[in-house]
Order: C-alpha cells, then sequence, then structure tokens
C-alpha cells in the first residue's frame, strides 16, 4: 500500500474513507429527515386549540352574563341551557 492512498494517516485506504464519509453522510441525512417528519407530525391545521376557543368564548360571553340574568332568572336560564345540551 502506497502512503498516497491513506487518508490523512488513519490507515485506511482512500476508497474506506470515502465509503466512511458516505455512510456518515446517508444517515445525517436520514437522521434530518427524521426531524422534518416530527416537525410535520406535531403541526396542526389551525394554530390554536380547543381550549383557546373555549377561553375565547368565556371571554366574550363573560361580561354579557349580568344583562343576561336581568333578563332571564339562572332557574330558566340552566334549564334552557340543559335541553340544549342533552
Amino acid at each position: 500500500m502506497k502512503p498516497e492512498s491513506l487518508d490523512h494517516g488513519l490507515g485506511l485506504p482512500t476508497a474506506a474513507a470515502d465509503q466512511t464519509e458516505t455512510i456518515k453522510a446517508n444517515v445525517q441525512s436520514l437522521a434530518d429527515m427524521l426531524e422534518v417528519v416530527r416537525g410535520i407530525e406535531t403541526m396542526r391545521a389551525v394554530p390554536f386549540g380547543k381550549e383557546t376557543v373555549i377561553q375565547l368564548v368565556l371571554a366574550a360571553l363573560l361580561p354579557v352574563a349580568p344583562l343576561v340574568l336581568t333578563m332571564m332568572p339562572l332557574k330558566d336560564l340552566l334549564k334552557h341551557l340543559v335541553k340544549v345540551v342533552f
């Protein structure tokens, strides 16, 4: 084996060193692709969840609650809500 065929003095022939570098590059590409897939799996169709919608609805209805309760008794309001939900 000639000294010029060695890869930076590591004792590996250049063909073996090139193959090792190719394998390393393939493994790195696979790891990068896995990170992309994980990122896509964590994405949602909309940038907010059910909890955010509930909070928004409650925040919008809370200031109106005293007005509704002056117009309709709480007992009748709860009966109406039970009918709607169930």
